[in-house]
């Protein structure tokens, strides 16, 4: 997938490029970069309706491709070298989204599979046991 960024992309406009790919996670963007294996503060999430370029003041504008084979690491780390733009990938955990900080060195594929088993009814899951 390309993911678009520039300055007049909401933060709204690439979760939604992003959750098309990969549907069990999404992108949040963060005022500031996160060390790696730790969460980002939730102080510092960026509204949706936030323009890109509003972030930092000093986006770098392009296309980003991104693979299911790409680490979580691996994204976040080209996202804010390449556009200066702090981001952490959550994965849907049943109800909820988890920051994937214990798991950044799995691919998105994986991550993302990962996601569609835990938010499966629970029957489904018992018949793919049989």
């Amino acid at each position: 997938m390309e993911l678009v960024l520039s300055f007049q992309e909401t933060v709204k406009d690439v979760k939604k490029q992003f959750c098309y790919a990969f549907p069990y996670l999404k992108l949040e963007f963060f005022t500031e970069p996160h060390v790696v294996g730790q969460g980002s503060t939730l102080l510092k999430m960026v509204p949706q309706s936030t323009l890109l370029g509003e972030i930092n003041g000093i986006l770098r504008e392009g296309e980003l491709s991104i693979s299911p084979n790409d680490t979580v690491k691996d994204l976040e780390q080209a996202i804010q070298q390449q556009f200066g733009l702090p981001v952490q990938v959550f994965r849907k955990q049943k109800d909820v989204w988890l920051e994937t900080t214990s798991t950044d060195n799995l691919t998105l594929a994986e991550q993302n599979e990962m996601g569609r088993r835990a938010t499966e009814p629970a029957a489904r899951i018992v018949e793919e046991a049989y």
